[in-house]
């Protein structure tokens, strides 16, 4: 199935220093929306995402996590 378009379903503003922990707050928002308006396949997310729970929870979920990794 191609990409039809891309859009912005779900946003967070929070303080913390980086994001390591604010992924699956974000992936619980986004599991409440209709399934026809997101099913979630693949996470692409900046380093700032990035720790290896992030990656093992994703892939668990059946989710393919591309989440750069933070040198």
């Amino acid at each position: 199935m191609a990409v039809r378009s891309l859009v912005v379903v779900a946003a967070d503003v929070v303080q913390a220093p980086n994001d390591k922990r604010q992924l699956s707050p974000m992936l619980d928002k986004l599991a409440t929306l209709p399934e026809h308006l997101c099913k979630l396949r693949t996470l692409l997310a900046d380093n700032g995402y990035f720790s290896a729970a992030n990656v093992m929870a994703r892939g668990a979920a059946g989710i393919a996590p591309l989440i750069a990794p933070g040198w």
